[in-house]
């Protein structure tokens, strides 16, 4: 490791920045402002994908986190298309037994969705479906 004044300097800095980043992305996102939190997630995403592979149990939670953050904005097609991707990425890559929770959690989240886009009568057949597929 070099422990030079600069590359300790880089260091401080580069922890220090991240730390202000996330701060200044919370910050925004609270006052309704969803880009920066965006832009992050889809980072994520994209290095998750890259590193995991699209069928990975990881690659499914950034998609999910990518869905939610569309929920919050409204935009529900967006959130919708998401939420039943990773739903399917965590369904296939561990079966129903290791991830059922996170699966069960998406689609209650999923189907909150479909009630908040007044589509009442979707929100209810993902509701059934749950309850067929876990009882």
């Amino acid at each position: 490791r070099n422990t030079s004044g600069t590359a300790l300097w880089r260091d401080w800095w580069n922890r220090g920045y991240g730390a202000v980043r996330r701060g200044f992305v919370l910050y925004r996102a609270r006052r309704g402002d969803f880009a920066p939190l965006l832009a992050d997630a889809d980072a994520a995403f994209h290095r998750t994908l890259w590193e995991r592979g699209a069928d990975a149990p990881e690659t499914a939670r950034t998609i999910a986190a990518l869905a939610a953050i569309h929920a919050m904005r409204g935009e529900h097609t967006d959130a919708e298309r998401l939420y039943r991707r990773a739903i399917g990425v965590l369904s296939a890559a561990n079966g129903i037994g290791e991830s059922a929770d996170e699966v069960i959690a998406l689609c209650e989240q999923l189907a909150a969705l479909l009630v908040a886009a007044h589509r009442f009568a979707d929100a209810e057949r993902e509701y059934a479906a749950l309850l067929d597929r876990f009882h």
